[in-house]
Formats: structure tokens, C-alpha cells, sequence
């Protein structure tokens, strides 16, 4: 938001559980996936500081992948959303 100067200490609705609850999902929904990639992460932390250089590489690229994965599907429920309100 900063590089888009806007005001970062300002309330916003940019996060990915506000985006996901905006576009219909629900909150225990939305927490539940939120709780999902938690949990991954957390074991993905546990294992990178006991492995070696090979397999703390792979991790990073995994948890690259995971983040991209999930900013697309965010964006994609967000469209569906948005298409279903332009239909009814």
C-alpha cells in the first residue's frame, strides 16, 4: 500500500481473510483455510531448521509456490463472486 501511496496506517480491506470473507466465503470458512496454511507453515519452519542446504531450498520454493497458489485463488473466488452479483 505504501508503494501505491496510500496511507498505510489507515484501515483497509486488503488482507486475503477480509478479501475472502467479502466475496462470500464466510468467516469459519475463511479461518479454517487461514488455520490450514498456518499449520503448513509451522511444519514447513520445524523442517527447514533441521535440514540441509538441498532440502531448505526446496521448502522456500514450496512455500513460493503455496503463497502464489493461494494469491491466485483468492483472486479467482473474487472474480466468481463478483460475476454471480452481476447475475442476479
Amino acid at each position: 500500500r505504501l508503494l501505491r501511496g496510500e496511507k498505510v496506517w489507515e484501515a483497509h480491506r486488503e488482507h486475503y481473510y477480509q478479501r475472502l470473507v467479502l466475496a462470500g466465503w464466510g468467516h469459519r470458512r475463511t479461518a479454517l483455510v487461514e488455520y490450514g496454511l498456518m499449520l503448513i507453515c509451522g511444519v514447513g519452519a520445524v523442517l527447514y531448521v533441521q535440514a540441509g542446504a538441498t532440502l531448505r531450498l526446496i521448502l522456500l520454493l514450496m512455500w513460493i509456490v503455496l503463497y502464489v497458489t493461494f494469491s491466485v485463488s483468492v483472486r479467482i473466488v473474487e472474480r466468481r463472486s463478483a460475476e454471480l452479483r452481476r447475475h442476479h
